[in-house]
This record gives C-alpha cells, structure tokens and sequence, in this order.
C-alpha cells in the first residue's frame, strides 16, 4: 500500500511555534497553506501528507499529522520550500547520481555524473 507523498518538520526550538498560515511550495509551483491554528511544540514533529486517508492506513499512530496537502514531489528531481514571507527551509535533490568508477588514476578514485 502507497501511503501517498509527505514530509516531516521538526521544531529544533526549546518553545513551541505558531506556523498557521505558512507555506510549503514544491518545484512545479503547487502550493499548500499550513491551517490556521497549527502550533508545533517544542522539539516537535509535525507531518505533512499528501493524502491524509492514504497516510493513515498505513501510518495509524501517528497522531501529529495534518492535510492533505495534495503535494506531489518528483522522484527524479524537486524541491521544497517552506516560508512565511520569508523562506524558513529549503531542500531541493537530483536524479540519482550513479558512481561510474575510476576514469584514470588522476581523477582521485571515482568519477560522478
């Protein structure tokens, strides 16, 4: 079963933050509105699902979770941003990078693409 797209925050904070109203925007532009009333404790986690029926069937304790979100991220290439007029967090990642081993042995061992 696919529990459907979602991602983790973490408050690394010692006092609980207020994120209602902030936003999580992927690559392709789509866009999700964190609901008003969303308080992150201290030292907290909070999911974010895409899907949240999806999410629940096969993550049923998790009990600090909110959407559904309705963001889909790419496999081979995307990225996040998470802002409130300010960008707070951002992550983007690649295709899979594939180790093509020794070129010559001036290249240091390895060779990237």
């Amino acid at each position: 079963m696919n529990p459907g797209n979602w991602l983790e925050l973490y408050n690394k904070t010692a006092s609980p933050v207020d994120i209602s109203g902030w936003k999580i925007k992927n690559f392709a532009a789509a866009q999700y509105t964190i609901p008003a009333g969303t308080i992150m404790g201290a030292n907290a986690y909070l999911v974010v699902a895409q899907d949240l029926a999806k999410f629940n069937s096969i993550f049923p304790s998790v009990t600090n979770k909110i959407g559904s979100s309705l963001l889909d991220f790419a496999n081979n290439g995307d990225s996040i941003q998470i802002y409130d007029g300010t960008i707070r967090s951002s992550l983007m990642w690649l295709t899979k990078i594939q180790q093509r081993g020794p070129r010559a042995p001036t290249d240091g061992g390895a060779h990237w693409n």
